[in-house]
C-alpha cells in the first residue's frame, strides 16, 4: 500500500518529470532549424547569443533578427493491466495539446573591427502536454506546462584574425503550470481532488564561447550554457469532490542543467556548407528533488488512515546525454539558398520513472529549410519532423505506477525575419 500513499504525493511534483533532451529545444532560429541544429560553428547572425557569442564578431553593422517557432506536439501510451487501480489492458490514450507559439528575438551592433555586442530573447526550454481528465493515468498527469524565457545581453571580441571570444550573461524567467488528480482524506475515507499548482521563478544564466578557424574553409565552435538554478514558489489548490477548495503555498527547487555543444563546419566545395556538431547536457543534475508546503494536507493511507504532509523527496536519477547533428546548406544563387539537417536526441530517463507528466522518448530530427536574402533584409523559413522511438515500461518505480509502451513524435514549423541596418 505504500505505492498507494505516494503516489497522492506527486500532486506537489507536477513539473519536476518534464525536462528531457526531447523538450529541450532542438533549435532557434529558422535557418539553425533548417540545418539541424548544427550551428555553434555557424552562427555569424544575431542569433549567434544563443548558439554561440563568438559569432556576433561576424555581424556586419546593426542587424536585428525577430521569428516565431510553432509547435505541434503528439503523444500517446498503451495501458498494461493494473488490478489495484482499475486499469484494464491495452487502452490507448492520446495527448490534446494545439499549437504552440513561441518567439525569438536578437540584435547585434557591431561598435568596432574587434567588438561587438548585442541582447537577445529566447526560450530554451518548454513544454506543454494535456491528457483527458479522466484518463488511466490521471494521478500522474492531466496538464503540465513549463517554459524557460532568457533575456540575456552579450559581447564578442575579436583576439585575432580568425580568432573570436564571446560571452552573455542574463536572467531565466521560468513558469510552471500544472493540473492531475489526487486523493485526499475526509473523515478516513478517499475523496478524489483536483489540484492545481501555478509557480514562477527567476535566476541569472550565462554563457561562453569560442569561435576559431585554424585553417581555410574550417570552422571550430565551441560554447559552454551555464545552469540555472530555480528556486519555484506559488500555489496549489485544491479541489476535492463535494468539498470546499482550499489552497496551500509551495515552494520548490529546480536546476536547469549545464549543457556545452562542439561543432565543426567545413565551406571548401562550390556553394555549400556542411557542419557538425555534438551537444552534451548535464541531465544528472536532476537526481534528488524536493518540494515543501506552507502548511500541512490530509492524505489517504488505506492502512493508518489520514496522513499529513508538508514536505518529500523523490530520487530522479536522471542521466546525461550526448546528441549529435548535421547540416548542410546549398546556395542556389545570390538570393536563395535550401538547407536540410539531421539530429540524433537520446531521453536521459531511466524507463522506470517514465510517465504521461514526464513524457518522453528518444527521437530523430529531420530538417528542411530555406532563406531569401534581398539587399536590407533576408528570410528564412524551416520545418523539422521529429519521429520518436516507442519505449515500453515493464517495471514502473514511480509511485503511481505508469507500466505501459509510449509513443511521441512532434512538428516544428519557424519563421526568422532579419533586417540590415
Amino acid at each position: 500500500m505504500k505505492r498507494f500513499v505516494i503516489f497522492s504525493l506527486l500532486l506537489f511534483f507536477p513539473l519536476i518529470f518534464l525536462y528531457s533532451g526531447s523538450f529541450q529545444a532542438p533549435s532557434i532560429g529558422a535557418r539553425a532549424t533548417g540545418m539541424g541544429g548544427a550551428y555553434t560553428a555557424v552562427a555569424n547572425d544575431p542569433l549567434a547569443l544563443y548558439w554561440n557569442p563568438a559569432g556576433m564578431g561576424l555581424v556586419k553593422g546593426k542587424v536585428l533578427s525577430v521569428g516565431v517557432t510553432s509547435v505541434k506536439g503528439r503523444a500517446k501510451y498503451e495501458t498494461v493491466e493494473n488490478l489495484l487501480f482499475s486499469i484494464p489492458e491495452g487502452e490507448i490514450e492520446k495527448n490534446k495539446v494545439p499549437w504552440v507559439f513561441i518567439p525569438h528575438s536578437a540584435f547585434v551592433m557591431e561598435i568596432s573591427d574587434k567588438f561587438s555586442m548585442g541582447a537577445g530573447l529566447f526560450t530554451p526550454y518548454g513544454l506543454k502536454q494535456i491528457w483527458e481528465e479522466n484518463s488511466y493515468y490521471k494521478y500522474s498527469a492531466i496538464r503540465s506546462e513549463i517554459w524557460l524565457n532568457i533575456l540575456q545581453v552579450g559581447v564578442s571580441y575579436k583576439l585575432g584574425e580568425k580568432l573570436f571570444i564571446g560571452g552573455c550573461l542574463g536572467k531565466g524567467y521560468a513558469t510552471m503550470r500544472a493540473k492531475q488528480t489526487a486523493l485526499l482524506s475526509a473523515m478516513g475515507f478517499p475523496v478524489e481532488t483536483k489540484a492545481k499548482l501555478f509557480s514562477t521563478s527567476e535566476s541569472l544564466v550565462g554563457s561562453v564561447g569560442i569561435l576559431w578557424s585554424p585553417v581555410e574553409n574550417w570552422d571550430i565552435g565551441v560554447v559552454w550554457h551555464s545552469s540555472s538554478s530555480q528556486n519555484f514558489k506559488g500555489e496549489v489548490d485544491f479541489s476535492p469532490q463535494g468539498m470546499d477548495s482550499f489552497e496551500r503555498d509551495m515552494e520548490m527547487k529546480f536546476t536547469f542543467p549545464q549543457s556545452a555543444s562542439l561543432g565543426v563546419a567545413y565551406k571548401g566545395f562550390e556553394n555549400w556548407l556542411f557542419s557538425f556538431q555534438i551537444d552534451w547536457t548535464d541531465w544528472s543534475v536532476l537526481d534528488t528533488l524536493e518540494e515543501k508546503l506552507d502548511e500541512s494536507i490530509p492524505l489517504f493511507d488505506p492502512v493508518v488512515g489520514v496522513k499529513y504532509v508538508d514536505e518529500i523527496e523523490i530520487e530522479r536519477d536522471w542521466k546525461d546525454t550526448f546528441s549529435y547533428h548535421f547540416g548542410a546548406e546549398y546556395l542556389l544563387n545570390d538570393k536563395f539558398s535550401l538547407r536540410f539537417g539531421y539530429m540524433w536526441d537520446p531521453s536521459p530517463v531511466p524507463e522506470e520513472t517514465l510517465d504521461p507528466l514526464m513524457f518522453d522518448v528518444s527521437v530523430h530530427r529531420f530538417s528542411l529549410g530555406m532563406g531569401y536574402r534581398a539587399e536590407s533584409w533576408s528570410l528564412d523559413l524551416a520545418f523539422m519532423y521529429s519521429q520518436g522511438l516507442s519505449r515500453e515500461v515493464e517495471d514502473s518505480e514511480n509511485a503511481f505506477p505508469t507500466d505501459g509502451e509510449y509513443w511521441g513524435s512532434s512538428k516544428i514549423v519557424e519563421l526568422t525575419f532579419n533586417r540590415y541596418f
